[in-house]
Protein backbone atom coordinates (compact mmCIF):
# COMPACT_ATOMS: atom_id res chain seq x y z
CA UNK A 1 0.00 0.00 0.00
CA UNK A 2 2.84 2.51 0.71
CA UNK A 3 4.36 1.27 -2.39
CA UNK A 4 1.71 2.57 -4.57
CA UNK A 5 1.14 5.56 -2.31
CA UNK A 6 4.50 5.95 -3.55
CA UNK A 7 4.07 5.25 -7.30
CA UNK A 8 1.18 7.58 -7.45
CA UNK A 9 3.16 10.89 -5.59
CA UNK A 10 6.35 10.43 -8.15
CA UNK A 11 3.93 10.82 -11.29
CA UNK A 12 1.92 13.59 -9.70
CA UNK A 13 5.98 14.78 -9.03
CA UNK A 14 6.24 14.27 -12.74
CA UNK A 15 3.16 15.60 -14.31
CA UNK A 16 2.91 18.86 -12.62
CA UNK A 17 6.78 19.57 -12.10
CA UNK A 18 8.88 19.27 -8.18
CA UNK A 19 8.38 22.96 -8.03
CA UNK A 20 5.07 23.22 -9.12
CA UNK A 21 3.33 20.55 -7.11
CA UNK A 22 2.01 21.64 -3.88
CA UNK A 23 0.36 24.53 -5.73
CA UNK A 24 -0.89 21.74 -7.96
CA UNK A 25 -2.12 19.40 -5.08
CA UNK A 26 -3.46 22.61 -3.11
CA UNK A 27 -5.40 23.96 -7.01
CA UNK A 28 -6.84 20.10 -7.06
CA UNK A 29 -8.06 20.26 -3.83
CA UNK A 30 -9.78 23.46 -4.42
CA UNK A 31 -11.52 21.96 -7.20
CA UNK A 32 -12.75 19.06 -5.39
CA UNK A 33 -13.90 21.02 -3.00
CA UNK A 34 -15.69 23.42 -4.96
CA UNK A 35 -17.31 20.70 -6.94
CA UNK A 36 -18.58 19.19 -3.84
CA UNK A 37 -19.60 22.51 -2.53
CA UNK A 38 -22.02 23.37 -5.82
CA UNK A 39 -23.22 19.73 -5.73
CA UNK A 40 -24.78 20.55 -2.42
CA UNK A 41 -25.97 23.87 -3.55
CA UNK A 42 -27.48 22.19 -6.20
CA UNK A 43 -29.38 19.47 -4.22
CA UNK A 44 -30.81 22.52 -1.61
CA UNK A 45 -32.27 24.13 -4.74
CA UNK A 46 -33.71 21.46 -5.81
CA UNK A 47 -35.02 20.52 -2.11
CA UNK A 48 -36.46 23.67 -1.73
CA UNK A 49 -38.40 23.48 -5.14
CA UNK A 50 -39.87 20.31 -4.08
CA UNK A 51 -40.67 21.14 -0.42
CA UNK A 52 -42.79 24.24 -2.26
CA UNK A 53 -44.45 22.03 -4.86
CA UNK A 54 -45.69 19.40 -2.22
CA UNK A 55 -46.64 22.21 -0.03
CA UNK A 56 -48.85 23.84 -2.50
CA UNK A 57 -50.35 20.49 -3.56
CA UNK A 58 -51.11 19.04 -0.37
CA UNK A 59 -52.90 22.18 0.50
CA UNK A 60 -54.82 21.58 -2.25
CA UNK A 61 -55.34 17.93 -1.84
CA UNK A 62 -56.70 19.64 1.91
CA UNK A 63 -58.99 21.74 0.64
CA UNK A 64 -60.61 19.21 -1.92
CA UNK A 65 -60.95 16.80 1.02
CA UNK A 66 -62.29 19.42 3.05
CA UNK A 67 -64.84 20.47 1.12
CA UNK A 68 -65.77 16.95 0.29
CA UNK A 69 -66.26 16.54 4.12
CA UNK A 70 -68.56 19.56 4.20
CA UNK A 71 -70.52 18.19 1.31
CA UNK A 72 -70.88 14.67 3.20
CA UNK A 73 -72.25 16.75 6.54
CA UNK A 74 -69.20 16.07 8.29
CA UNK A 75 -67.54 18.53 10.65
CA UNK A 76 -65.21 20.28 8.39
CA UNK A 77 -65.32 23.67 8.53
CA UNK A 78 -62.78 24.62 11.45
CA UNK A 79 -60.23 22.83 10.24
CA UNK A 80 -60.50 24.39 6.92
CA UNK A 81 -60.53 27.90 8.23
CA UNK A 82 -57.26 26.68 10.80
CA UNK A 83 -55.38 25.27 8.26
CA UNK A 84 -56.04 27.49 5.45
CA UNK A 85 -55.18 30.62 7.99
CA UNK A 86 -51.66 29.14 9.34
CA UNK A 87 -50.62 28.59 5.64
CA UNK A 88 -51.05 31.86 4.18
CA UNK A 89 -49.78 33.57 7.51
CA UNK A 90 -46.62 31.04 6.85
CA UNK A 91 -46.42 31.45 2.89
CA UNK A 92 -48.30 34.74 1.65
CA UNK A 93 -46.03 37.69 1.25
CA UNK A 94 -47.33 40.82 -0.86
CA UNK A 95 -44.86 41.93 -3.13
CA UNK A 96 -42.39 40.04 -1.69
CA UNK A 97 -38.77 40.13 -3.92
CA UNK A 98 -36.87 37.59 -2.18
CA UNK A 99 -38.61 34.26 -1.93
CA UNK A 100 -39.36 32.61 1.66
CA UNK A 101 -37.41 30.96 3.76
CA UNK A 102 -37.28 26.85 3.34
CA UNK A 103 -38.21 26.52 6.85
CA UNK A 104 -41.75 28.45 6.31
CA UNK A 105 -42.47 26.41 3.64
CA UNK A 106 -41.46 23.18 5.01
CA UNK A 107 -43.72 24.27 7.79
CA UNK A 108 -46.28 24.71 5.79
CA UNK A 109 -45.46 21.47 3.76
CA UNK A 110 -46.33 19.58 7.26
CA UNK A 111 -49.37 21.90 8.04
CA UNK A 112 -50.93 20.68 5.06
CA UNK A 113 -49.83 17.12 5.06
CA UNK A 114 -51.37 16.91 8.58
CA UNK A 115 -54.67 18.93 7.72
CA UNK A 116 -54.80 16.18 4.26
CA UNK A 117 -54.48 13.09 6.50
CA UNK A 118 -57.47 14.74 9.25
CA UNK A 119 -59.55 15.03 6.32
CA UNK A 120 -59.00 11.60 4.86
CA UNK A 121 -59.68 10.14 8.29
CA UNK A 122 -62.58 11.98 8.79
CA UNK A 123 -63.57 10.80 5.15
CA UNK A 124 -62.88 7.23 5.87
CA UNK A 125 -63.54 6.51 9.11
CA UNK A 126 -67.31 5.26 9.88
CA UNK A 127 -69.60 7.63 11.12
CA UNK A 128 -69.83 7.46 14.97
CA UNK A 129 -73.21 7.79 16.45
CA UNK A 130 -74.73 11.40 16.80
CA UNK A 131 -74.48 12.95 20.30
CA UNK A 132 -77.00 15.71 20.85
CA UNK A 133 -76.31 18.55 23.07
CA UNK A 134 -76.27 18.45 26.63
CA UNK A 135 -74.06 14.89 26.38
CA UNK A 136 -75.27 11.54 27.69
CA UNK A 137 -75.70 11.19 31.39
CA UNK A 138 -73.79 8.55 31.46
CA UNK A 139 -70.44 9.92 31.02
CA UNK A 140 -67.01 8.71 31.52
CA UNK A 141 -68.70 5.40 32.27
CA UNK A 142 -70.40 7.18 35.42
CA UNK A 143 -74.00 7.70 36.27
CA UNK A 144 -73.79 11.79 37.60
CA UNK A 145 -77.28 11.56 38.62
CA UNK A 146 -78.84 14.36 40.89
CA UNK A 147 -78.13 14.77 44.33
CA UNK A 148 -78.98 12.04 47.06
CA UNK A 149 -77.98 9.24 44.20
CA UNK A 150 -74.87 7.71 44.39
CA UNK A 151 -72.88 6.19 41.47
CA UNK A 152 -74.40 2.77 42.00
CA UNK A 153 -78.35 4.14 41.91
CA UNK A 154 -79.12 3.48 38.20
CA UNK A 155 -80.36 6.08 36.06
CA UNK A 156 -84.13 7.10 35.58
CA UNK A 157 -86.59 4.84 33.71
CA UNK A 158 -83.52 2.24 33.66
CA UNK A 159 -84.33 -1.10 33.76
CA UNK A 160 -82.09 -4.26 33.58
CA UNK A 161 -81.91 -6.60 30.62
CA UNK A 162 -83.44 -10.10 31.52
CA UNK A 163 -81.34 -12.41 33.67
CA UNK A 164 -79.85 -10.00 35.44
CA UNK A 165 -81.16 -8.78 39.31
CA UNK A 166 -82.62 -5.85 39.11
CA UNK A 167 -80.84 -3.32 40.57
CA UNK A 168 -77.51 -2.76 42.90
CA UNK A 169 -76.71 -5.62 45.37
CA UNK A 170 -78.83 -4.95 48.72
CA UNK A 171 -76.57 -3.46 51.68
CA UNK A 172 -74.27 -5.74 53.86
CA UNK A 173 -73.95 -8.73 51.34
CA UNK A 174 -70.81 -8.47 48.68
Amino acid sequence: MIWIGGLLLAVGLYVSGPDRFLAAALNLFGSIDYWFHDLIYQFGIRAFHVIRALAIALYIVFLVLGFLAVQRGIRAWGALIVVSVIFLALVWRPEAINPLPPGRWLAALVIALFGALVMTHRLTSLPGPKQGWPPDERWNGRWRGRRGQGPDTPPPGWTPPPGLPGGPPPPGRS
